[in-house]
């Protein structure tokens, strides 16, 4: 199982979470990931600790994304072993460097790609990896129908659609913690990255604390891929917050732990999740399985996953005014917010990652019968 980072992101927590299910199931797995040269890292390899063995590969870093990758994929070309019956990817890098094991190394064991979204790269040279990474490997996964559909009508790609899960045994609603804050709160968890929208949510804030006046937003997320040495997403958004007024009722968290994290989801009103681009919602679900409302943009797989005005309000990209009038309507409706809330949790428990696992492996199966 390859992946690219051993941070908190979502394909890193699907490629987590489904090697130990396939773990429980019998099967031996592998896990392997990037990291930069002389970062720090997390005390167990990953951001949190693991059953399942791993390998996690150092690269160097310039801060400039196209050269960043191309050596992320030279890391992997150089170092993964090509010994195992399949090599399964969650995403770009490890895709490109499959595809060049393929063609060089005389690696011959059925690769996958798990294509949560698709990116939309400016760039020359990372659209190309990233049309390489869906067209030239094996099996296609993808996590939502709004995926299967975009890969048929715009890259002909027949792909198999197999949903995220979620540990409910982990994110569940405690009976003894405090469920809500002494003050509004909403909450945002996510990448700080173009794509996820965070600069919708921080200017509807202002118009949400017109309404209820002692809202408290936290942010926890790290800076993108695209985040370098001359661009930091995390800057960029705090000193938005601190130009439109909103910057004392702001809180920035790089990172958590799991355990703080789930009183973070314990604790907040509502759940926020703004962006222009999602394969599912991983930190949706979580959110719900906490039996919390949700807002979200009606984009990707979200709809599939929220049910609009049953589990929690969409509304379209972008829509500032709307984002915050569905905030304040749960703030200020706790009767509606329960409704949602339990609704949302009994939509959460038809995903599990033993389910995802067994579809993965029968994925597994077909490709290696084809490949014999």
């Amino acid at each position: 199982m390859l992946t690219y980072s051993t941070k908190p992101r979502g394909g890193v927590v699907h490629a987590l979470n489904l090697s130990e299910a396939m773990h429980n199931l019998g099967h031996e797995v592998h896990l392997f990931s990037l990291k930069k040269k002389g970062e720090k890292g997390f005390p167990h390899g990953f951001y949190k600790e693991t059953r399942i063995p791993f390998d996690v590969f150092n690269h160097n870093s310039t801060g400039k994304t196209v050269g960043d990758v191309r050596r992320m994929i030279d890391a992997y070309v150089k170092h993964l072993p090509l010994d195992f019956d399949i090599y399964h990817t969650q995403d770009c890098v490890g895709a490109n460097s499959l595809y060049e094991l393929k063609r060089f190394r005389e690696l011959k064991a059925p690769t996958v790609r798990t294509v949560h979204h698709v990116d939309e790269f400016r760039g020359k040279t990372l659209t190309e990896f990233q049309e390489k990474s869906i067209h030239l490997l094996d099996e296609k996964i993808v996590v939502s129908k709004y995926w299967k559909n975009v890969l048929r009508r715009d890259f002909k790609v027949n792909a198999h659609l197999v949903h995220n899960g979620i540990d409910l045994a982990k994110f569940s609603p405690s009976k003894n913690a405090r469920k809500r804050s002494r003050k509004p709160s909403i909450l945002y968890v996510g990448g700080l990255e173009a794509r996820k929208g965070v600069e919708y949510l921080l200017l509807a804030m202002e118009l949400v604390q017109k309404e209820v006046p002692d809202t408290k937003l936290t942010i926890i997320g790290r800076a993108g891929l695209t985040s370098g040495e001359s661009y930091n997403e995390r800057e960029m958004f705090e000193s938005l917050a601190e130009r439109i007024g909103i910057g004392n009722s702001v809180i920035f968290r790089d990172f958590v732990s799991e355990g703080r994290l789930k009183q973070y989801y314990q604790r907040c009103d509502v759940y926020v999740l703004p962006s222009r681009m999602e394969g599912w919602g991983l930190t949706l679900m979580e959110a719900m399985a906490f039996k919390k409302p949700v807002v979200a943009s009606r984009v990707g797989g979200i709809p599939e996953l929220v049910d609009h005005g049953k589990s929690g309000l969409l509304v379209p990209c972008g829509d500032i005014m709307g984002l915050a009038d569905s905030i304040v309507r749960i703030l200020k409706d706790k009767k509606l917010a329960t409704s949602f809330g339990q609704a949302a949790r009994k939509k959460v428990e038809l995903f599990t990652w033993d389910r995802t696992a067994k579809m993965t492996l029968k994925i597994y199966e077909k490709a290696l019968k084809r490949q014999s």
